[in-house]
């Protein structure tokens, strides 16, 4: 049997945290362990995720099982603002902080309400306590880095692509203090995205490539279908996460922030 070389579903947790768009709506959350929410999307409440889980289901489990990839279970889906520390970049953080932050992500989720220094500078920041209004459309499917299949996401039209150029900004400001403070800084320019599964092998995303096209001509049926859903978020908090498929909003996020709505003067 072929070993499984996808970091992400090889560990036996993939912990870290990260800023996400908050999926509208408290349907969408399950209380967990006190003040925290548990990501549960609700079939029916997003029309956008309910056109990918048709998509997904219209290409068939037999295909996926055939072409190595782990569906996400739909009730996770997310779209990511920001990457923490997570257990794929700890060996990365700076000496001073490294230990510290290994036994933090031992301690997820539990630990996301620790107050340590590395999570309040992530919580406190203007990125966090996002408020506004972001609309996403269909773009494609891709794969990405051999290992991931997603949804890539593009502005509903220049208004929104404005709200993206400023959350970006906030981003990159983040990055610049956890690369000063920790020596984690950015992995590259930001690419909205819905990750849909994991490719058990690097080898498997690989050979999948040539069948994107087809996979996503199902994904555009699904789509319109729907009238062509948008994605919208007007919201974003700090996750934490043990694995790809739970994630813990933390809501003791701070509450200052900057709107950047179409129109609004951030």
């Amino acid at each position: 049997m072929a070993l499984i070389t996808n970091p992400k579903i090889g560990y036996r947790r993939f912990a870290g945290y990260s800023i996400l768009f908050d999926n509208p709506g408290d349907e969408n959350y399950v209380a967990h362990a006190g003040r925290l929410q548990l990501v549960q999307n609700r079939p029916g409440a997003n029309p956008f995720m309910d056109a990918a889980t048709a998509g997904m289901t219209a290409i068939g489990e037999g295909v996926w099982e055939q072409h190595g990839l782990l569906q996400l279970n739909p009730k996770s889906y997310h779209v990511t603002l920001w990457d923490g520390i997570n257990h794929g970049n700890v060996q990365n953080v700076s000496e001073p902080h490294r230990l510290e932050a290994i036994n933090f992500l031992h301690g997820i989720p539990f630990s996301i309400r620790s107050g340590k220094q590395m999570m309040r500078d992530a919580a406190d920041s203007p990125l966090a306590a996002w408020r506004g209004d972001m609309r996403y459309v269909f773009d494609r499917l891709a794969i990405i880095a051999d290992y991931v299949l997603v949804i890539l996401l593009k502005p509903a039209d220049d208004r929104y692509a404005a709200v993206q150029r400023s959350v970006e900004h906030l981003r990159d400001d983040l990055y610049q203090i956890y690369d000063a403070h920790y020596g984690i800084g950015s992995a590259g320019s930001y690419m909205p995205h819905l990750s849909l599964g994991y490719f058990l092998r690097h080898a498997d995303g690989r050979h999948s490539l040539d069948f994107v096209r087809l996979w996503n001509e199902r994904l555009k049926e699904a789509f319109a279908e729907r009238d062509h859903p948008q994605l919208g978020f007007q919201s974003a908090s700090l996750y934490g996460f043990t694995d790809m498929e739970n994630f813990y909003r933390v809501n003791e996020a701070a509450t200052v922030g900057v709107s950047t709505a179409p129109g609004s003067a951030a």
